[in-house]
């Protein structure tokens, strides 16, 4: 499913969120490097988990619309004298931020998909661009796989696996560049409201109720409020 340079991004951006999610576990009264050693590793295992998890149906549903897509750390392209340099922009972000704060600020939006290029020939697709509601969905992914596995951890009391997806989640909604918030934006305002506000009701409602009151209600919300919403601007 994974190629071999998506399963070495992963690879890292797991290492750089291990890193980012352990900052402050390097001890307790003072530094420790054993219980830094394995709070980085349970941190570094976690986060695998989440991108695994995400990634791999992201690619999933990516596929059955019949699109082609690409794990990515999240980069911008430089050239400099004529020569091509990939600057890993989320992970310097993540890097910077976590130090200059003291592990207060934890930034968790380190990578990204992209489309291959294909021709419609090639997919066997009815239209021959990628519309707006496919990307969205596709970018969707992130944020919904991430919240459900969320509310399973939730479940077995895994607190540091809720606390980590619980910011994954989060950074998967903000409208950053390149990253899964703006693409859904763009690419459907309606459904990504509805993305949003699921989101956003199932991990605060998930703290006082069981993990599937809190999905079902959750959906409910989201649903009701965006044809509320709809409804006033249509009138």
């Amino acid at each position: 499913m994974f190629s071999k340079k998506e399963y070495y991004h992963l690879l890292i951006s797991s290492i750089i969120l291990g890193f980012v999610f352990s900052f402050k576990e390097w001890g307790y009264d003072k530094f420790n490097l054993s219980i830094g050693i394995r709070n980085f590793l349970i941190s570094l295992a976690i986060s695998l988990i989440f991108l695994l998890a995400k990634e791999s149906i992201r690619k999933l549903v990516a596929k059955k619309i019949g699109l082609d897509i690409e794990f990515n750390i999240w980069s911008i392209k430089s050239n400099k004298r004529n020569k091509k340099y990939n600057i890993p922009i989320g992970p310097l972000i993540a890097l910077f931020s976590v130090f200059i704060t003291n592990g207060q600020l934890l930034f968790a939006a380190i990578s990204n998909f992209n489309f291959k290029s294909y021709s419609k020939s090639d997919l066997k697709r009815r239209y021959e661009f990628i519309r707006g509601i496919e990307e969205a969905v596709i970018a969707s992914i992130g944020a919904i796989v991430t919240t459900l596995l969320v509310l399973f951890f939730s479940v077995f009391k895994i607190e540091k696996a809720v606390f980590i997806g619980t910011v994954i989640a989060v950074y998967s909604l903000i409208p950053l560049p390149f990253q899964d918030g703006i693409k859904m934006y763009f690419g459907s305002k309606w459904y990504s409201l509805i993305i949003a506000l699921f989101v956003i009701f199932s991990l605060v409602f998930m703290r006082n109720l069981h993990p599937i009151t809190a999905l079902i209600i959750s959906i409910i919300l989201a649903l009701t409020i965006t044809a509320l919403v709809f409804y006033q601007l249509k009138k």
